[in-house]
């Protein structure tokens, strides 16, 4: 297992030396189980339909500060493990640690972030990515909330290193609360460029989501239901020998997951997604659902 080391800048390790602080520490575990309609994604296997199902485990620790009143530091480590039953060559294991700075004043919220994330499947090193995120933030009034977030990323793979990369993106997003933050509406559009070392894999993206929050509660115990929506089109920036042409995909997805609060820090969830790929490159066009049910612990 593949151990991340995180360390803050000395700019806000020096600022929480001298300022009181307020440490929050978080534990979240869950287990549970995955369906999935189509993990086999070569061509010769698309149109078999063939699935799987998987044991899935997901780890979270949190830990945040706040000091001088404004201001507020968090870091979290997540880990994401996948065991698939019938195709083992799937199975996956991600660690991700966060880094993030944040600072309010009134209605403006300004944030940095840094993300490490190493990604393992079947059992060896796959993928390193190092991502840098500075976000402005500006609460309009009690019913929008309105972000612009720009990321710059590195991506690096073990045994690909023609498609290691460069990427750069812009996403604007916006918040509709239609009863605080128990009811809303939020959305974003973002573009995406990724400049891959072999020309091949170096694309352009636009991307739109859009989903709907729900909380209510019955017999005393919180239920909550998100549904959501996502379209994705890619303009790969070089021709392609073996279709001709350059790649051209659409990913469509669509998704309903809902949570329910079972006492004593515990609750249930409950996932239904559906992705339907389009692409002129046969192994990249198919279509899939997916079922996740599980439990998780909070500390």
């Amino acid at each position: 297992m593949t151990i991340y080391r995180l360390c803050c800048p000395a700019v806000i390790t020096a600022a929480l030396l001298c300022a009181p602080v307020q440490a929050e520490f978080a534990v979240t575990l869950g287990a549970g189980a995955e369906y999935d309609s189509n993990v086999e994604v070569e061509e010769a296997e698309t149109d078999a339909g063939l699935g799987d199902t998987a044991a899935v485990l997901d780890l979270k620790l949190e830990l945040s500060q706040r000091f001088a009143e404004q201001w507020k530091v968090r870091a979290l480590y997540l880990l994401n493990d996948i065991r698939w039953q019938n195709y083992n060559d799937y199975d996956t294991r991600l660690h991700t640690g966060i880094v993030s700075l944040r600072h309010q004043a009134g209605v403006l919220i300004s944030e940095v972030s840094a993300v490490l994330a190493n990604a393992e499947l079947d059992g060896n090193a796959f993928l390193q990515m190092q991502r840098v995120s500075p976000s402005l933030g500006w609460m309009v009034n009690s019913d929008w909330y309105l972000r612009a977030q720009l990321d710059a990323t590195r991506k690096d793979f073990n045994d690909y290193d023609w498609r290691d990369s460069d990427g750069v993106a812009l996403r604007l997003q916006f918040y509709r609360f239609l009863d605080r933050t128990a009811f809303y509406l939020t959305g974003y559009w973002q573009w995406k460029t990724e400049t891959a070392d072999n020309p091949e894999y170096s694309y352009h993206a636009g991307i739109g989501r859009l989903a709907l929050k729900r909380d209510w509660t019955l017999a005393g115990r919180l239920y909550t239901a998100r549904l959501f929506g996502r379209a994705e089109h890619r303009a790969y920036q070089h021709p392609r020998l073996d279709i001709g042409d350059s790649r051209h995909d659409w990913r469509l997805a669509a998704g309903l997951a809902g949570e329910a609060e079972l006492g004593a820090d515990w609750s249930t969830e409950l996932t239904l997604r559906y992705d339907d790929y389009r692409s002129n490159l046969g192994a990249a066009d198919y279509d899939q659902y997916r079922l996740e049910a599980g439990l998780k612990w909070q500390f």
